[in-house]
């Protein structure tokens, strides 16, 4: 396990790669058995108040002691609860060097920060005492800085007074970057020391700008001692070196140092390193990652020691016969390396001459070979405990994975008992620590935020959350599985086999259940060939490789008791394909998978047996068998252009099953893109381009299934004759009116092409389609530009739908202006409440291309009619103030042109007539000449009255005498465009009609007469004076009524707009007389659809 907690944190400053995270696990020397997401039960966590944690020690005794930032705890009985609490004491600085080591037959705690030390008795760390170095700085600086530390303890005899141990620091400070040490005890102090005056030969100094990140460190039983670090290349690259340093007896005066880099498969950057130690050899697990593109993810490799040393010693004979070497260039004080020549076949570490200080040109490689990959995460943390002839290792890796694995006695096979998802904050796993007899296992947590410390039980079955781990694991346990209650699949758990087993429970203890977690599709027809596709953990990984190509496998797949061909094993156990027989009639059926695996070997306890599956598994829910419809009248947008693109709608029902399906036009596909969806009642698709303007039919094919469906017609592509206006504004709002042939079925938009000075196209949407008027004529709003670099700007329209482009109107281009300025009055503006209704003149500038139907003007209460916009000014009518207006409100008067809101100023409402300032009504030449305009123009209104008075009287005496057997209707007529009653029908008498006629006219004060003194009669009705967007509009809700089913009678009330008549309605198709109600306007009224539109 880790000399050091906190290696993590340098590492992460040298090695900063953004690597991908993920559940995918590669095991080179053996599969991986199972793979799990859930959290590891029983845990037990430790968080302080006193800061994140930092480190931690396990000591022989099963005492736990963690150190956060200002304490260190220890607990009892290999726990982290805090009901086995013993002690806790305060600390100062950032710990360097945590590290537990045995003096004297007492095991000691080493905790330095970088200016000094402390030794703790792990019976009880509230004993502790200052560590005396006679003025010689031993810790390095904080592991979470710059700095980094290790320290060894070379092993001596419980009687040797005098012990030596190495330590590697890496600061900014004059300190010995490797050195030796003396250990002793005086008057119960313990003392580090250099054991002679002369030191020279007891240290090494780096260059001030040198900085390393010592990893690991360890003490080999041949007697070397090695640090594992990382150093930085001149081009930014992290790359790992491996020192040794001899501490053999014989040879203490430590005159001799060698490194080398250490690498493994092109694999650089050292991570984690744990040395293991069986009865007979020394390992070395390291964990490297590489470059993220190059080389993604970490590798974990071994190295023999014995190879190691052979590697060292041979690389010195090479020196001293002058082939290779040379001497660091990081130390501080010039040297040479392998100055005399020297042929000595036996060179070992500590020659008395010259030649101590050597790096090796060439670097150590894998002695044996890779333990096992991970492609897309870094094992961030190993240990290793033996058991019997095996090891159990744990991983941690840096996306917040734990894995158990078993290894051989070589570590040349393994196989992993469980992976758990224990982060539970997206936190990396470091300072994998086992308790001295491996009941325990500790871990730190890191977050952006915090690190915490988590312990779990390793002998506890309850960890394991698949049959195969649980059944694979050295420790004694069986999987337990409920029954299938025909509800919700089974859920199993591992427990020790001397756990009591429930009594409906299944027992698994040589052979593990097959698991299908999906099915998919889950409909298809009846006629069969839906490719259907299991997923699951059916086996056991372990027995086939990645992508095998083994379609031998020892399953089957039933529906409604026939089998389902099976198609693709190549993701098997975790995927199969199979193709579903036909049925003999629709509806659900079970779906059953039945492993056939033989076990031949009950004994589960051999320790990398391969645990299979066997018997069967069933799905729920079933497998629908349907049958798919389209109806006859089922397709929206029953005729499309020639040019294809236009999105089909097609009804029907049991459409959204199988797998493969196609929409055929013609032969052609209608191609379903990411925009289109089938569901269950409908298919949306792009209709195909054909050459023809005839019908098609259309066929849907579903896996072996073909339905035949409605037409759909083919007609010519759209012609535009016209675009009126033929500007916009940059704000966008106003409404275009484009006019021609063919434009039936675009109800999508319309969008403008923009180009600039290189006539490249940008592809803006110009103008929504707010409906589609006629064949002839499509009306639409235009959207805003805000990325434009120079104003006016010529645009060149084009029809399209969200798909494709229909038209280029390269023939009428559209300009895009500058937004309108209106000015803003500073002065209220009075607005009487006496009268029916008052003009109110707005100023401005650029406003010669905008329509009224485009302006909006409100006044709070009520709103404001425009009835003409001028180049420099909005003339616009308040009504109905009788009725909403109160003496004294003021209310804001805001105004929207397009899509552009403007603050116009205040009005204020008067009960009494009061005149308007200048600013609010038109410009008027001269006041003088007010008076006699208005005498001129009362005079010639009355004569004009009185001139269509009395023609009015003499042509309704004429119409007395008109036959009744002529047909009596509503008409209009044109010059007035004010409603006429002509007649009525004939169970009406003479005296009626003319009656009725006479009240008309004499309330509405009018007389509709032509040139030659007759009434003119109208084949066009009222409609002629609406535009054509509120009579599109009409037509489209089912509106608009024939005036030969309506006979007004006699006025029943009246108002501001108009006059409201009692009617009779005959409606087609039926005898009955119907009474109603008959709004009518005044003529003024007609031109302006805004206030249309409110009646």
């Amino acid at each position: 396990m880790y000399g050091n907690g906190n290696y993590l944190r340098n590492m992460m400053q040298l090695v900063r790669q953004n690597l991908l995270r993920s559940l995918e696990f590669v095991l080179l020397a053996f599969p991986v058995v199972s793979y799990s997401s859930t959290y590891l039960r029983g845990q037990e966590e430790f968080s302080s108040e006193n800061g994140p944690v930092k480190t931690l020690a396990v000591s022989s005794n099963g005492n736990t002691i963690v150190a956060t930032g200002d304490s260190i705890f220890q607990f009892q009985n290999n726990s982290i609860s805090l009901d086995d609490l013993k002690s806790e004491i305060d600390i100062t600085g950032e710990i360097s060097i945590f590290k537990l080591f045995k003096y004297m037959s007492e095991e000691y705690l080493l905790q330095c920060n970088y200016t000094s030390c402390i030794t703790y008795n792990t019976s009880n760390i509230s004993q502790f005492r200052p560590v005396q170095t006679y003025g010689e700085s031993l810790a390095g600086s904080s592991l979470g800085g710059e700095h980094s530390a290790q320290v060894v303890f070379v092993p001596c005899p419980e009687s040797e007074e005098f012990c030596h141990l190495f330590s590697a620091i890496s600061s900014s400070g004059d300190v010995e970057t490797f050195s030796e040490r003396v250990l002793d005890k005086d008057g119960g102090e313990l003392n580090i020391y250099h054991r002679e005056s002369n030191v020279d030969h007891h240290y090494i100094k780096s260059k001030p700008d040198k900085k390393f990140e010592f990893i690991y460190s360890f003490y080999s039983r041949n007697g070397f001692v090695y640090f594992l670090r990382n150093s930085l290349t001149s081009d930014g690259r992290s790359v790992a070196y491996i020192s040794q340093m001899c501490s053999k007896r014989r040879h203490t005066d430590f005159r001799s140092y060698m490194e080398s880099k250490l690498e493994c498969n092109d694999y650089t950057t050292l991570i984690a390193a744990l040395h293991v130690q069986t009865q007979t050899e020394d390992f070395l697990l390291a964990s490297f990652s590489g470059s993220q593109t190059k080389y993604p993810g970490s590798i974990l490799c071994k190295f023999s020691m014995n190879a190691v040393e052979n590697y060292f010693a041979h690389e010195q004979r090479e020196c001293f016969d002058g082939k290779k070497g040379s001497f660091p260039s990081w130390i501080q004080s010039p040297g040479e390396s392998c100055a005399e020549k020297v042929d000595l076949i036996n060179i070992e570490c500590g020659f008395t001459g010259k030649n101590t200080r050597i790096v090796f040109d060439g670097s150590l490689k894998n002695s044996d070979k890779t333990v096992l990959s991970k492609p897309s995460e870094r094992i961030t943390s190993v240990v290793v405990t033996p058991y019997g002839n095996i090891f159990v290792g744990y991983l941690g890796t840096d996306s917040g994975f734990l894995e158990k694995i078993l290894f051989n006695s070589s570590f040349g096979n393994s196989v992993t008992v469980f992976r758990s998802y224990v982060s539970k904050s997206h936190g990396q796993i470091r300072s994998l620590t086992l308790s001295s007899d491996g009941s325990s296992l500790f871990y730190i947590e890191d977050t952006k935020v915090t690190s915490r410390l988590y312990m779990t039980r390793t002998w506890d079955c309850e960890v394991h959350t698949t049959c195969y781990g649980c059944l694979s694991d050295i420790v004694s346990c069986i999987w337990q599985q409920e029954p299938y209650d025909g509800v919700q699949p089974p859920n199993g758990r591992c427990i020790s086999n001397e756990t009591r087993v429930e009594k409906t429970a299944v027992v698994f203890n040589s052979s593990c259940p097959p698991l299908v977690h999906d099915v998919h599709p889950n409909k298809g027809p009846t006629s069969g060939g839906t490719v259907l596709t299991l997923t699951g953990l059916m086996d056991n990984p372990t027995r086939y490789g990645k992508n095998s190509q083994n379609k031998r496998v020892p399953v089957s797949v039933i529906i409604n008791d026939v089998r389902c061909n099976v198609s693709d094993v190549t993701q098997f156990p975790e995927r199969l394909e199979c193709i579903t027989p036909v049925a003999q009639t629709a509806g659900a059926f079970l779906v059953s998978l039945e492993m056939h695996n033989n076990v031949t070997n009950t004994s589960i306890r051999d320790k990398f047996q391969t645990i299979v599956s066997k018997g069967r598994a069933d799905y729920q829910p079933e497998f629908v068998y349907l049958n798919p419809v389209l109806f006859d009248r089922g397709v929206v947008h029953g005729s499309v252009k020639m040019s294809g693109n236009i999105q089909l709608t097609i009804r029907g029902k049991n459409l959204d099953i199988g797998n493969k399906r196609r929409v055929l036009i013609g032969r052609h596909d209608c191609l379903i893109t990411e925009f289109d969806r089938i569901e269950d009642n409908k298919i949306t698709c792009r209709s195909p381009k054909l050459n023809d303007t005839r019908n098609y039919t259309i066929v849907y094919e579903v896996d072996n299934t073909q339905v035949f469906g409605p037409v759909v017609i083919y007609t010519p592509e759209p012609v535009v004759h016209d675009i009126q206006p033929r500007s916009s504004i940059v704000s966008g709002g106003l409404t275009l009116t484009i006019s021609g042939e063919n434009l039936e079925g675009f109800r999508q938009n319309c969008q403008l092409n923009l180009e600039d000075n290189n006539s490249t196209a940008m592809n803006v949407s110009f103008c929504e389609i707010a409906y589609e008027a006629t064949d002839a004529v499509l009306l639409c709003k235009t959207t805003a530009f805000d990325s434009l670099n120079s104003l006016p700007f010529w645009t060149v329209p084009t029809l399209f739908n969200v798909y494709g482009k229909l038209r280029t109107i390269d023939r009428l281009p559209v300009l895009i202006v500058e937004d309108p300025v209106m000015d803003r009055d500073d002065k209220i503006i009075p607005i009487s409440v006496n009268t029916n209704q008052t003009d109110i003149y707005f100023k401005g500038s650029v406003l010669a291309n905008i329509s009224k139907h485009d302006v909006r003007i409100s006044t709070g209460i009520t709103g404001c009619v425009v009835n003409e916009v001028q180049e420099d000014g909005i003339l616009c009518e308040v009504f109905d103030l009788l009725v909403s207006a109160t003496d004294g409100l003021k209310e804001r008067v805001k105004c929207e042109i397009g899509y552009r809101s403007y603050d116009l100023g205040t009005v204020a409402f008067k009960t009494k007539q009061q005149p308007h300032p200048e600013a609010s009504r038109p410009p008027i030449e001269a006041e003088s000449n007010y008076d006699s305009v208005v005498v001129v123009v009362a005079v010639m209104f009355g004569v004009l009255v009185i001139a269509v008075v009395g023609i009015g009287m003499k042509k309704i005496r004429n119409k007395r005498h008109r036959s009744l057997d002529e047909p009596y209707n509503v008409h209009y007529r044109r010059n007035s465009n004010v409603l006429t009653l002509d007649g009525l029908s004939e169970s009406h008498t003479s005296d009626v009609i003319q009656n009725r006629q006479n009240d008309y006219q004499e309330h509405r004060n009018l007389r509709g007469v032509a040139q030659d003194n007759t009434f003119v009669k109208e084949s066009e009705p009222l409609l002629s004076a609406i535009d054509e967007e509120t009579r599109a509009m009409f037509a489209q809700k089912n509106l608009i009524i024939s005036d030969e089913c309506l006979i007004l009678g006699e006025i029943i009330g009246q108002g501001h707009f108009g006059c409201v008549y009692k009617g009779y309605l005959t409606l087609p198709n039926e005898k009955a007389e119907n009474i109603v109600a008959c709004k009518t306007l005044h003529p003024k009224y007609l031109s302006n659809r805004i206030i249309f539109s409110k009646v």
